[in-house]
């Protein structure tokens, strides 16, 4: 159990442990499947369900289609030095075609990632693979978040809890529901109704909504050969669309701002995704703790001084984050009873 207010920032550290991609990997299977090449009137090479999104884009919006497939191949080569697909976008976002390629090419790859991923069993797709999973973040998460709970008052056990995912998978409410069925005994229904309680914010948006959730926006868990990548794509939004959604924006604002805890979990720490969570934010957290795998000591004193902010005024002075550089799910074995506290 939560018995703090906390807010929890996931990054894709996190969604590695369940078999999906970091940032340079996606980048690299995104400009694979771009890597198209125009003989005439034809184009071979690259990802066919892109293609053929693309074909649809170009349909719809009155637009020649080799044009989209132009915008595909800028994509690939600003790949070759690019830092993510993210920054790429976020650099190029005045061309409206690159950005709008770049997002089908982010759903199908996240799409066809969420397929590779744990949660996902091809023969029995309501079923997660509990054994692989209890190694991972989402596991310790999930021991977090029960511990202490018991059925008779489940309906608390999200009452404390926020979490900000920049992450476009959907890999948290994927397993929510079965996460409740599993420890709780309680029905499918049940589970459903209790997860929607949970405060998740997708500052980057997200594929689309899961069978249980409250939507008309249904994107089936690892579909990349049924979905329609158009359509999916457009739940995607990049760092200069984001700050337009004033009301979630907002939101996601106030629980930063109102945490008595915030951890951080696979998170990169990116500029961008710094300003989007620092600006407007007055913190009063008394504790700040994360992962910092990857980072230098240098590096990981910069990003301590910037997430220093989330702390109660008076503190700041004295007080310095606790970032480790340690895998999410060991950062969680290790301070299980200081986030339960």
């Amino acid at each position: 159990m939560i018995r703090r207010k906390t807010v929890f920032v996931v990054g894709a550290g996190a969604s590695f442990e369940l078999g999906l991609p970091l940032g340079e990997t996606l980048l690299q299977r995104i400009a694979d499947a771009l890597d198209y090449r125009i003989d005439y009137s034809e184009v071979s090479g690259g990802s066919k369900e892109i293609l053929r999104a693309l074909g649809a884009a170009a349909g719809q919006n009155g637009i020649e289609f080799r044009e989209y497939v132009n915008a595909a191949l800028r994509v690939r080569t600003a790949a070759h030095l690019g830092l993510s697909i993210d920054n790429i976008v976020h650099q190029q976002n005045s061309d409206h075609l690159l950005v709008e390629v770049a997002k089908i090419a982010i759903a199908y790859q996240i799409l066809s990632a969420e397929e590779a991923s744990c949660l996902r069993i091809p023969d029995q797709p309501s079923e997660p693979t509990w054994p692989e999973i209890r190694g991972t973040w989402l596991g310790r998460f999930a021991q977090i978040l029960v511990q202490d709970v018991t059925k008779s008052n489940l309906d608390i056990i999200f009452d404390n809890i926020s979490i900000i995912s920049f992450n476009y998978d959907r890999t948290i409410r994927r397993a929510l529901p079965n996460i409740l069925t599993s420890q709780f005994g309680i029905s499918d229904v049940a589970a459903s109704e209790l997860a929607k309680r949970l405060k998740i914010f997708h500052p980057y948006g997200s594929l689309g909504g899961l069978y249980w959730e409250d939507t008309s926006n249904i994107v089936q868990f690892g579909s990349p050969q049924t979905a329609n990548l158009l359509q999916v794509s457009k739940n995607i939004r990049t760092f200069t669309e984001q700050t337009r959604d004033g009301e979630k924006l907002s939101a996601m604002k106030t629980a930063l701002s109102s945490a008595d805890q915030i951890v951080f979990l696979g998170f990169g720490y990116l500029s961008q995704n710094m300003q989007l969570i620092l600006s407007n934010v007055h913190g009063c957290a008394m504790s700040v703790t994360g992962t910092s795998l990857g980072l230098s000591e240098p590096d990981t004193e910069i990003v301590s001084n910037q997430v220093s902010q989330f702390f109660k005024t008076e503190f700041r002075p004295h007080k310095t984050p606790y970032l480790r550089p340690l895998k999410c799910h060991e950062f969680l074995r290790e301070n299980f009873r200081s986030i339960t506290a």
